[in-house]
C-alpha cells in the first residue's frame, strides 16, 4: 500500500482503540463462556449442588460431565485459537476499510520468528485451523503438563477446575489475539484499498480522468 500510510511496529498496531477493544472482549467472552459452560455441566444444568460437583481427573473419564481434564483443556486450546481467528477478523478488517486504522506493514511479521507461526498464511479458514493447532500445542500442552504435576495422579473438584478454565482461557485469549491481530490486519491483504477510498469518496464528474472512467464503469 505505497499510497497510504500503514503501522510500522507491532506495539503500533496494539496500541490501537480497535485491538484495545477486541482483546477486552474477547477476555469477557472467553471467561464467560468457559467457566459459564463449565459450571453449567458441572451442576448438570442446576440438577447438582455446588457441594455435589464432580471430581475431574487429567486422564480418567468422567461421565457425568463426558470428559477429562486432558481432553477438556486441549480442545479448549484449539477452539480458541480458531474461533477467534474466524470470527474476530471481521472486525478488524471492517475498521480498516472504515478508515478507524490503518494497515500493519508487512515487513512487522516479516522475520524468522513470525514465519514459524500461522500469522502469515493469507487464507482465512487455512489461518483458523493452523491458529487452533497453534495454539493447541503452545498452550494447551504445557498448561496439561503443569496441571498433571500439580495434581500428581491425584484429582481436581469441580469448583476450582471451572475457576481454572476461565481464568486460564482468559490469560489464552490475550496472544492468540494478538496474532489475529497482526495477520488480518497486513497490508496484504488491503491492496488497493487507498484507490477504493478515492473511489468511493470522490463524484466521478470531479475525479482525475482515469479515476473518472474507472467511476462510471
Amino acid at each position: 500500500m505505497e499510497s497510504e500510510k500503514v503501522m510500522t511496529s507491532a506495539w503500533e498496531a496494539l496500541s490501537t482503540a480497535t485491538f484495545r477493544v477486541n482483546v477486552i472482549a474477547s477476555m469477557i467472552i472467553n471467561f464467560a463462556v468457559n467457566f459459564g459452560f463449565e459450571w453449567a455441566t458441572l451442576s448438570q444444568w442446576g440438577k447438582i449442588e455446588v457441594k455435589d460437583f464432580p471430581r475431574l481427573y487429567m486422564t480418567k473419564w468422567n461421565y457425568t460431565v463426558n470428559s477429562c481434564i486432558l481432553m477438556d483443556m486441549l480442545l479448549t486450546a484449539f477452539f480458541i485459537g480458531s474461533l477467534t481467528t474466524l470470527f474476530a477478523t471481521n472486525g478488524v478488517v471492517q475498521d480498516i476499510k472504515k478508515g478507524k486504522m490503518t494497515p500493519i506493514a508487512t515487513s512487522v511479521t516479516d522475520t524468522f520468528l513470525w514465519k514459524l507461526t500461522p500469522v502469515r498464511v493469507m487464507h482465512l479458514g487455512i489461518r483458523s485451523m493452523l491458529m487452533g493447532i497453534w495454539w493447541t500445542v503452545v498452550a494447551g500442552l504445557p498448561t496439561i503438563a503443569i496441571v498433571a504435576a500439580a495434581l500428581s495422579g491425584t484429582s481436581m473438584d469441580g469448583v476450582s477446575y471451572a475457576w481454572l478454565k476461565g481464568v486460564w482461557a482468559v490469560a489464552v485469549c490475550v496472544p492468540v489475539n494478538i496474532f489475529m491481530f497482526l495477520s488480518c490486519a497486513d497490508e496484504r491483504l488491503h491492496r488497493g484499498l487507498a484507490f477504493a477510498r478515492l473511489v468511493e469518496g470522490s463524484a466521478a464528474a470531479d475525479a482525475p480522468p482515469m479515476v473518472g472512467r474507472v467511476a462510471r464503469v
